[in-house]
């Protein structure tokens, strides 16, 4: 292998509770389709919880048409209301894995962990009219399995029209691979800020599964 190819896919350990979502649009509307009835056949989400779950599958189809998306899964789940009087809480996480080439990002030099950390340190993303950014945690460089990568803890702010908004803690990994020419992102999210820190720490044991192949990496049917 050299250092010219590109890394063509990725492996990651999700849990068996996370389901792949698919990245064709029809396909993907179904998908949700599917999801909202299940919450609203659970009978005890109330209208502002599925109002949340439906903006965030429109921010998920947003994000993978944004990119080179490689993978994208979710985890849906129902917390119980601890008394018969209040709503249940739907507990919702998102992963979506996609590359990017330093030649699409406008830049000569190479995408090291530390040189992502330094640009984002210094210059929060722009916020756009959909969208604002914020940082939780200063950025930081961390290793995950055989990768640096930069670190960003976030707060993402969005909103599809004027009537409609929803914050996001997101927590993404900028993995440099290919000799600084590309960068894999892995951005994780959830609407629970209640329980961000052990979704944090579960985003954190997922990423560190990570592996990057490359097109002439042996695959697991291989001899």
């Amino acid at each position: 292998m050299t250092s010219t190819l590109m890394p063509d896919s990725v492996i990651l350990s999700l849990p068996e509770s996370w389901d792949d979502i698919p990245l064709e649009e029809a396909a993907h509307r179904a998908f949700v389709k599917d999801q909202m009835s299940l919450m609203e056949q659970s009978g005890g989400l109330g209208r502002a919880e599925l109002r949340q779950l439906e903006l965030l599958a429109a921010w998920s189809l947003q994000a993978a048409k944004a990119g080179r998306v490689m993978l994208a899964s979710s985890f849906l789940a129902i917390e119980t209301a601890d008394n018969s009087d209040g709503d249940d809480t739907l507990l919702t996480a998102l992963l979506i894995v996609s590359a990017l080439r330093r030649d699409e990002i406008g830049t000569d030099l190479p995408l090291s962990a530390s040189a992502m950390v330094s640009a984002f340190a210094d210059n929060t993303p722009s916020d756009d009219s959909t969208a604002r950014y914020a940082h939780i945690e200063p950025p930081s460089v961390c290793k995950i399995g055989d990768y640096q990568a930069a670190k960003l803890t976030r707060l993402l702010t969005w909103r599809r029209d004027l009537k409609s908004e929803f914050r996001q803690f997101l927590q993404t990994y900028l993995v440099s691979c290919a000799d600084g020419d590309a960068v894999i992102v892995l951005q994780f999210s959830t609407t629970n800020f209640q329980h961000a820190k052990p979704f944090s720490d579960l985003f954190h044991r997922i990423a560190r599964t990570l592996r990057i192949l490359y097109p002439d990496d042996p695959t697991f049917v291989d001899d």
